[in-house]
């Protein structure tokens, strides 16, 4: 039932053809009935966007949260960017703050073939999100100028104090992204 909350599109096209086809109905009959149904179909679907508006399911919050880490580091502030690590990836920690200051990032680009699996069942709940990313800086010892370099990235999430935080990540070529995997 996830699929009615994650996308108002469903609920406008569905609601909309229901009061256009009782709207069509009242006013080719003029029966009330059928004025007053396509009424309440409008409310309906007002009361259900209101609903996917509202609730937020574990993949629209891990999707917040993969963006919201992107903003953090094209701040460049490592410890928002810390901030974002499970507890239990003292790997991933001590990875990101020995890399992240060699480096000015300017831009992080999430591309549209972003995937999310949620496993809500694991414990921790756990969620895989796969996306090509295109990420833009500098590096601090001047080698590198500013310069665009496309990845392919696989981050898992755990969730922690109701928050969904990086367990791990791996980063391949761009092409990695288009090729089907098992």
């Amino acid at each position: 039932m996830t699929w009615l909350v994650e996308s108002p599109l469903l609920i406008v096209i569905m609601g909309l053809l229901v009061v256009i086809v009782l709207g069509g109905a009242w006013v080719q009959t003029g029966r009330k009935p059928l004025l007053y149904t396509a009424i309440t179909a409008g409310i309906m679907t007002a009361l259900l966007l209101g609903v996917e508006r509202f609730v937020k399911t574990d993949r629209e919050e891990v999707r917040e949260t993969l963006f919201q880490i992107a903003r953090d580091v094209e701040s460049n502030d490592l410890q928002k960017v810390l901030a974002h690590v499970y507890s239990g990836s003292t790997d991933v920690r001590n990875r990101a703050a020995s890399e992240f200051p060699r480096y000015h990032l300017t831009a992080v680009g999430i591309k549209r073939n972003l995937q999310i699996i949620v496993e809500p069942k694991h414990f921790p709940p756990k969620a895989v999100a796969e996306f090509n990313v295109v990420v833009s800086g500098t590096d601090k010892d001047g080698y590198m100028s500013e310069r665009a370099v496309p990845r392919f990235v696989i981050v898992t999430f755990y969730k922690e104090d109701d928050h969904w935080r990086v367990r791990s990540y791996e980063h391949f070529d761009p092409q990695q992204g288009f090729m089907e995997r098992d």
